[in-house]
């Protein structure tokens, strides 16, 4: 390899480290939600510092949500004693007895919320794909947004990662 391809390489790879410093330093806090849930808590993010936190927003007619939330279900459980908290925030256009009956139907061990005026996917960004899942560290500052139905090997890993961090 001749010396130009070395110094690319290297080019390269200090590029993807200071990338990666830049995206750490650049976390922000989640913005603060206050909703009620379907059992009638109410649920504050500010609550749950200290903890590793999921927040999903989905929807009763999302395909992709069908696989994700019974899911985040098994990972709540699974997790649950070493500080992982789920949320799952139904959209605006979702009907209250949809929703009521699907987290019943699944039997999800998380606090199930409408955001009946949608100000809280705006304030996360103006959340429009679904599942959209915002990963938090236990200081409440955003570590990943996923868009979609999300690799389950790579968010598991995460989670061990930010799970194993000190309170």
């Amino acid at each position: 390899m001749s010396r130009v391809h070395k110094l690319i390489l290297l080019l390269a790879a200090l590029a993807m480290g200071l990338g990666l410093l830049s995206f750490v330093a650049k976390r922000q806090v989640a913005p603060e939600l206050s909703l009620k849930s379907l059992a009638g808590d109410s649920v504050q993010l500010s609550a749950l510092r200290g903890k590793v936190v999921l927040v999903a927003f989905w929807a009763t007619s999302c395909l992709d949500c069908e696989e994700t939330l019974p899911w985040l279900a098994t990972l709540q459980r699974r997790h649950q004693s070493q500080g992982l908290e789920a949320l799952a925030v139904a959209m605006r256009y979702d009907q209250p007895q949809q929703v009521a009956s699907y987290a019943f139907r699944h039997s999800l061990p998380f606090p199930v919320a409408l955001d009946e005026d949608g100000e809280t996917a705006r304030r996360f960004g103006n959340v429009q794909t679904l599942p959209t899942l915002f990963v938090l560290d236990r200081r409440g500052q955003i570590v990943q947004r996923l868009l979609g139905n999300p690799d389950h090997g790579r968010l598991q890993s995460l989670l061990d990662k930010l799970l194993a961090e000190k309170p």
